[in-house]
């Protein structure tokens, strides 16, 4: 089960890199594994150990993510944030007092 939500984590983190990237990955986890006395423990510190290294993995997925949105220039967000300052702008000379949503 660890092995099949691995696999599906390390797919959204390459996401078209190449299996370079992937392997990469692949071997950052083996390494934490063996560091953490994988191979020489019971069954239920394997699975501790996988959730260990599962955690891992998605905290640098969503490291990841919040990476590319930061990449973002204002430039893309600022039609969003126009409408967003006109609307409050309306609204603050209407004398309207509720918060702008």
């Amino acid at each position: 089960m660890g092995e099949l939500a691995e696999s599906q984590v390390l797919d959204t983190i390459v996401n078209g890199s190449g299996q370079g990237m992937r392997e990469c990955w692949r071997r950052r986890l083996e390494s934490m594994r063996a560091d953490l006395g994988y191979a020489d423990s019971s069954a239920l510190e394997r699975l501790l150990i996988q959730q260990v290294t599962l955690c891992w993995l998605n905290l640098n997925l969503t490291e990841y993510r919040h990476t590319n949105i930061m990449k973002q220039s204002i430039t893309d967000c600022w039609p969003l944030l126009g409408k967003a300052a006109d609307y409050g702008s309306a609204a603050i000379y209407k004398g309207v007092r509720e918060p702008c949503v």
